[in-house]
């Protein structure tokens, strides 16, 4: 199977991210049907943003057209050159170093400084067998708050918890910064001929 991607968010409190964080998927090269939205209230028996990825997590295992699963904060932006440097590095589990208020086209150091990690959070780039064996999300305050990990204790000795110090996401505050760090990256990527 080729290394198709499949995208998970919980979105909760900013429905109003939904329209651009879809065109930000679309341009990460997800197909349609590998992308999977929820919040708190529409997935089965959940009732945090924990418990909402780990039904989607455990939905997406029973799909066959995935292999490396992204879990993105709704408020985040990852550009398609920070997703590719993500996943060259081949990591069980990585993560991109997340930034408040960046200038866009600013995703990619150049730098393959990548350090273990005792935890990560709010986006993450995970192979499908960390999630085959068992491996889901926990809340780092023990009772399903918004501040969900993926702790280094839920993980299995195989498989490695990893932060790319020279790949950033985007916190954003609002949908609009959102949309422009997309158009830079489609501005970025026209090309002219005469």
């Amino acid at each position: 199977m080729p290394d198709r991607l499949l995208v998970l968010t919980v979105v909760d409190d900013v429905q109003e991210f939904v329209p651009v964080h879809r065109r930000m998927i679309e341009a990460l090269g997800a197909p349609p049907e590998n992308v999977l939205l929820a919040n708190t209230t529409s997935t089965a028996g959940a009732t945090s943003p924990t418990a909402a990825r780990n039904d989607l997590i455990d939905h997406a295992v029973t799909l066959n057209s995935w292999t490396w699963g992204l879990l993105l904060d709704a408020r985040t932006y990852l550009s398609p050159a920070a997703l590719d440097a993500l996943r060259v590095t081949r990591c069980d589990v990585i993560a991109p170093l997340v930034t408040h208020g960046a200038v866009p086209g600013h995703d990619v150091s150049g730098t393959a400084d990548i350090r273990a990690a005792r935890t990560v959070g709010a986006i993450v780039l995970v192979h499908r067998a960390v999630f085959d064996r068992g491996c889901r999300f926990v809340s780092s305050d023990g009772n399903g708050s918004d501040s969900t990990a993926l702790s280094a204790d839920t993980l299995d000795q195989r498989c490695g918890l990893y932060v790319h110090h020279g790949v950033f996401a985007h916190a954003c505050a609002i949908p609009e910064e959102m949309a422009l760090f997309v158009e830079a990256d489609n501005r970025q990527h026209l090309t002219f001929s005469i």
